[in-house]
């Protein structure tokens, strides 16, 4: 299990990000752990299943999926609040104050996307379940702590204004908790459906990567920013 990352944020609001390995959906493991053929078992610690001669993703089929899924929670105790946002709605609230405020989101995601593409190694590697050598699993608190005093730094390069209130699912909340939490859920994201850590780190290029990972939440802001100029179904965002 991955441990459990708590984040006051503001206001009584919390972020808590959660594995929840048992419950979750798991997610396709599109990662090659055994890409130079070097193993003839299965690379999860304690599975002894000998593997195809020719296999590269270094996992029998018992484990051809990730055992662990990171999900976020937004809380606020004194009003028992505690569900999971998605990052279609927490987009398109950002989005919604942003064409209000005439203000540009782009040097926002922009950032995200260098800080977290690529730069967040897949669930599997941070519960530690995987047998790799030299490579130590990234600390929660690197992975979401870090990020959100990157964010509060680039809102203040961007001159937002974090007090700013907003409704995101029927809740006012502040900029700054909106913000984080798509901070949250792309990391999650990557974490949950990316190889792009793995194919630049450990196959040595990241174009090798085939899997969208964090890229999805930030192409839906990409999508739903452009000046189409028709109506478009939101369905055509999801696919």
């Amino acid at each position: 299990m991955i441990e459990t990352y708590n984040a006051n944020i503001r206001d009584g609001w919390e972020i808590r990000v959660e594995d929840h390995a048992e419950q979750g959906k798991l997610k396709e493991n599109k990662n090659r752990y055994n890409h130079e053929g070097n193993y003839d078992t299965c690379r999860v610690r304690g599975c002894n299943v000998r593997l195809a001669w020719n296999s590269v993703i270094g996992r029998c089929k018992e484990h051809r999926e990730h055992q662990n899924d990171l999900v976020l929670f937004l809380k606020r105790d004194n009003e028992e609040i505690n569900y999971r946002p998605v990052h279609l709605s927490a987009i398109d609230a950002l989005l919604h104050w942003a064409d209000d405020n005439s203000i540009s989101l782009s040097p926002l995601f922009s950032a995200l996307s260098r800080s977290i593409i690529g730069q967040v190694q897949d669930v599997s590697i941070l519960a530690n379940v995987i047998e790799i050598d030299n490579v130590e699993p990234q600390s929660m608190d690197a992975l979401f702590s870090t990020r959100f005093e990157e964010v509060n730094q680039i809102a203040a390069d961007m001159d937002l204004d974090l007090d700013s209130e907003l409704e995101l699912d029927g809740h006012q909340v502040s900029l700054e908790v909106v913000i984080k939490v798509v901070t949250g859920l792309i990391v999650c994201e990557e974490a949950n459906r990316g190889d792009r850590w793995f194919a630049r780190e450990l196959l040595g290029d990241a174009q090798l990567s085939t899997a969208q990972g964090g890229i999805m939440p930030i192409t839906h802001f990409a999508v739903k920013s452009f000046d189409w100029g028709m109506e478009l179904s939101s369905k055509l965002f999801r696919r």
